[in-house]
């Protein structure tokens, strides 16, 4: 059941995007306001999702969310970029925008950000290289090695979410993909109960994950057999067909 508050917090993520538009046209945003921006163009498809059961407007925002962050991308400094922030990547793999995707990737920092953890960075940089800028699989197997060697023994099942994509491993990127949101569900569970997020997050990106719907749309392009549905992963949110939106809508938050 959606939140009885949701179409409030849609006006408010509209009414931000709406205010924030212009200076993200012009170049005049931070990281971290574009990040912003882009979580309000995630939250409105969630949005109307969750309230109407239009998949469409899921993917036509998430579509926007990607662009907008590519526009960003076209002249931003490379210390701004932190590689394993780019959530605007996944909205745009789950909208199926691969080529967006695959730009988003070639923009991306190469070496890591010294505020972020390299299981972290390693994570994301694996899954651009495999899938957007894939030049052999040794390069791919290396990051996956330095991955693996980040952690020190620790778990983490995204590790094995790429090493399943890598080798087509359909029994373990189930596997792992369960772990992975339940590891989504208990954090926001933790976060709920210690009202340390905001209800308009809980109630949008803590119950459907974006990230988990990128990493489904990518198994498949890897040949990896796939369930019908997943935890915070809903058959209908499942992307059919590359968007049909022109690539420049972005540039207005609502039809």
């Amino acid at each position: 059941m959606a939140s009885k508050f949701l179409q409030v917090f849609m006006g408010n993520a509209r009414y931000e995007c709406e205010r924030t538009l212009p200076s993200v046209i012009n170049h005049q945003v931070s990281f971290k306001q574009i990040l912003e921006f882009c979580r309000g163009y995630r939250l409105l498809g969630i949005g109307m999702l969750f309230m109407f059961g239009e998949a469409d407007a899921l993917h036509a925002y998430l579509h926007k969310s990607g662009r907008a962050f590519l526009h960003f991308l076209s002249v931003a400094d490379e210390e701004s970029k932190v590689t394993s922030r780019f959530k605007p990547f996944f909205d745009a793999i789950a909208c199926l925008d691969l080529d967006g995707a695959r730009e988003i990737a070639l923009r991306a920092r190469a070496v890591r950000s010294d505020v972020e953890y390299e299981e972290d960075f390693l994570y994301v940089q694996f899954l651009m290289t495999r899938f957007f800028r894939h030049r052999s699989d040794h390069d791919e197997q290396q990051i996956l090695d330095r991955y693996e060697q980040a952690l020190q023994g620790a778990s983490d099942p995204r590790l094995d979410i790429c090493k399943a994509l890598f080798v087509k491993d359909d029994s373990l990127f189930d596997d792992a993909l369960a772990r992975f949101l339940d590891e989504v569900e208990a954090r926001y569970a933790k976060l709920a109960e210690r009202e340390l997020a905001l209800e308009e997050e809980l109630a949008t990106e803590g119950r459907l994950s974006v990230e988990g719907l990128a990493l489904i749309v990518l198994a498949e392009r890897a040949g990896v057999k796939l369930r019908p549905d997943y935890l915070f992963i809903p058959s209908m949110a499942r992307p059919t067909a590359p968007p049909s939106d022109p690539p420049e809508s972005w540039m207005k938050v609502a039809d």
